[in-house]
């Protein structure tokens, strides 16, 4: 391996039988030793891939080529998405395969790197999910989104559907106290909301601010403008949100006595 002979690697590897495993131990192990060598002494991606493959074929391990994806991640980001494009011809890839994929394009590209990684979740049919956008996308896109119209446009020129970015970009803004931010957003895009699941929460939490800030008009024209969307047509958005702060506000008291 320390001189980069992976041919003779590979034959001993494929020579070796097939292990063996109890009911307590890890049955992904084989071959990952092997893995981490071939991508930290940067042998192709084609060679790395092709040995996963081997692995899996062989019954030897059939992780391999998902093992090689994490280790790459670590290892090598840069090359990570070749292994993430041969995942993506065996399964539906699922949206956290990326996060570490964002963050390191976002500390070495900049926003620009975020959206790259988006179009690539889009191309490779990862979807798009809550979590991702207003964990790993939103909160970087500080630049961005200082004018939101904007950073919409920027999504759904990179081929995300408002149905998959409104609700988790709203939540993003309402979060900071943004509700005329959020309110042209919603008159920019018509598309369902997932108000109970997603937003209630922070509309709960906002609605603290907006007693203290008196902006009582502007929070009942943004509920009435939400309501409007809801998924489904029966959630009595402003029957939770009122439980909801009755809740919040006992659990601020009994914190207070605590």
């Amino acid at each position: 391996m320390f001189n980069r002979k992976f041919t003779p690697v590979k034959h001993i590897i494929t020579a070796l039988p097939n292990p063996s495993f109890n009911e307590k131990q890890s049955i992904d192990t084989f071959g990952v030793s092997v893995l981490n060598e071939l991508i930290r002494e940067q042998i192709p991606e084609t060679d790395i891939i092709s040995f996963a493959q081997m692995l899996i074929k062989s019954g030897k391990n059939e992780r391999a080529l998902h093992l090689a994806t994490e280790i790459a991640m670590r290892r090598s980001p840069p090359t990570a998405l070749v292994y993430l494009e041969q995942l993506a011809a065996l399964e539906p890839l699922r949206p956290h395969y990326f996060w570490p994929l964002i963050m390191y394009n976002f500390r070495r590209f900049g926003e620009s790197g975020i959206i790259t990684t988006l179009k690539h979740m889009e191309r490779l049919k990862s979807g798009i999910d809550n979590e991702t956008l207003y964990i790993y996308v939103f909160p970087q896109m500080r630049i961005t989104l200082e004018n939101p119209k904007l950073g919409a446009k920027m999504l759904a020129d990179a081929g995300i559907k408002p149905s998959q970015f409104l609700t988790p970009l709203l939540r993003h803004l309402l979060s900071q106290q943004k509700i005329t931010e959020a309110l042209q957003i919603v008159d920019l895009y018509p598309v369902k909301l997932d108000i109970l699941e997603q937003l209630l929460p922070t509309l709960t939490q906002l609605s603290v601010n907006v007693r203290a800030t008196r902006r009582y008009p502007l929070f009942a024209k943004l509920l009435h403008e939400i309501s409007k969307r809801s998924e489904k047509a029966k959630d009595d958005v402003i029957g939770q949100l009122t439980f909801s702060q009755e809740n919040f506000e006992q659990q601020i008291n009994e914190n207070k006595n605590v």
